[in-house]
């Protein structure tokens, strides 16, 4: 659904959250939750990817995870590593919070401030009408490096008073906030590209860092994949 934000610029988001557009898109689809591939090899017979005990082979596959953990999937002496080592991802730190009573306009950012960017995410449509809002507060890069390796907790302690002063709101109006750690949050260096592929195609290396820091740019490089493989009549 088309959604405004604080700055007058409209976007596409899911309702009633963001997860339902991939929901939307899964239907009919065999998806395995919670599965953490180990390890990616070919042979003979395929793809065969390795999942604790168990084993899943398949003729093409598809990889979208961060730049920085695909050698550890397919081998650090894969022909596609070289191709993509200049590809450079920085880290990004969260925080969710729910605030009580009506808040303000958000102030103004300031030079070189440790919140890059803050959404009212209950604003979005088909949300919880409540005497409630919900927050969502992205840390820089600078802030987010300097404090990555900090427990959860205490990253969503330090957050938090920075979102209170941008939102004129005291922390006794905290009613929720809990913070996430994202190692390979932001594109500083893209690709170039949309996507990688081996020479036979059977294998594509896709996602936001082939293109640009926004969840656009991964939705431009899964779709390339996608009318690659249509064209290949796969």
């Amino acid at each position: 659904m088309p959604w405004t934000d604080d700055k007058g610029v409209t976007w596409t988001v899911g309702s009633p959250g963001m997860s339902a557009i991939s929901k939307a898109m899964g239907v009919g689809l065999d998806v395995r939750l919670g599965t953490q591939i180990l390890k990616v090899n070919a042979n003979q017979s395929g793809w065969h990817l390795h999942y604790d005990e168990t084993e899943y082979v398949a003729t093409h596959i598809v990889v979208t995870v961060p730049k920085p953990q695909i050698a550890g999937l397919l081998g650090y002496t894969h022909p596609l590593i070289p191709q993509i080592a200049d590809v450079k991802m920085e880290p990004g730190l969260t925080l969710m919070a729910t605030v009580t009573g009506t808040t303000p306009s958000i102030t103004p950012f300031l030079p070189d401030d440790p919140l890059a960017l803050i959404t009212c995410d209950s604003s979005k449509p088909n949300r919880p009408l409540n005497e409630s809002s919900s927050w969502v507060a992205q840390a820089g890069t600078e802030f987010s490096v300097m404090h990555l390796e900090k427990n959860l907790p205490d990253i969503a302690a330090l957050m938090l008073p920075l979102l209170c002063e941008r939102l004129d709101a005291t922390l006794g109006r905290i009613t929720h906030a809990v913070a996430h750690r994202w190692r390979y949050s932001r594109v500083s260096k893209a690709l170039g590209q949309p996507f990688v592929s081996t020479s036979d195609q059977t294998l594509y290396l896709g996602g936001d860092w082939c293109i640009g820091p926004d969840i656009e740019d991964a939705w431009t490089s899964g779709m390339a994949i996608a009318q690659d493989l249509l064209e290949r009549e796969l």
